[in-house]
């Protein structure tokens, strides 16, 4: 009986290659991260530079032992789970900078609002009416904690946590 010929787990260079492409896909999507502490910033990008590597080859290994231990025999589920990685990385981008442009039109109009108020409070002062200044005043005071209250809403990061305090 003839046992069949057993290699060594090994990745193509193909593969090695491919897996490089993720890690400058998730290089790119570092100069995005809100959290700027040096702590969280090193785990990032340790955690970019070995998630090409680590996961997809775990797969293939077990892939490997399953197929038994026969030649090229994880490539292929290294090369999936590269390309699956690359598209999560390539979704996540492209949701920040969604999040990001949704955040910025919120802002616009929650300036474009405040100017809005501030000039009928300014009208009403003019005027000189006691009455119709304080009940102004209160509208536009309370107009103010609204808003705020729901840009700290739509914030993230360090705008929310310069808000909050």
């Amino acid at each position: 009986m003839e046992t069949e010929e057993k290699f060594k787990f090994k990745l193509s260079k193909f593969n090695k290659y491919y897996s490089l492409v993720l890690i400058l896909v998730g290089l790119i999507g570092l100069k995005n991260i809100e959290n700027k502490e040096p702590g969280y910033y090193f785990g990032a990008f340790l955690g970019t530079i070995l998630k090409p590597y680590i996961i997809p080859l775990i797969f293939a290994w077990f892939t490997w032992l399953l197929v038994g231990k026969k030649k090229n025999a994880g490539n292929f589920v290294f090369t999936f789970m590269v390309s699956l990685l690359i598209l999560v990385e390539f979704l996540r981008l492209f949701s920040f900078y969604d999040d990001n442009n949704l955040q910025k039109e919120e802002l616009e109009k929650f300036k474009k609002e405040f100017v809005e108020e501030k000039t009928k409070l300014k009208k009403v002062l003019l005027t000189g009416n006691n009455d119709e200044i304080n009940k102004q005043s209160d509208a536009y005071g309370s107009f103010a904690i609204k808003k705020i209250d729901k840009f700290i809403q739509i914030s993230k990061g360090d705008t929310k946590t310069l808000l909050i305090d």
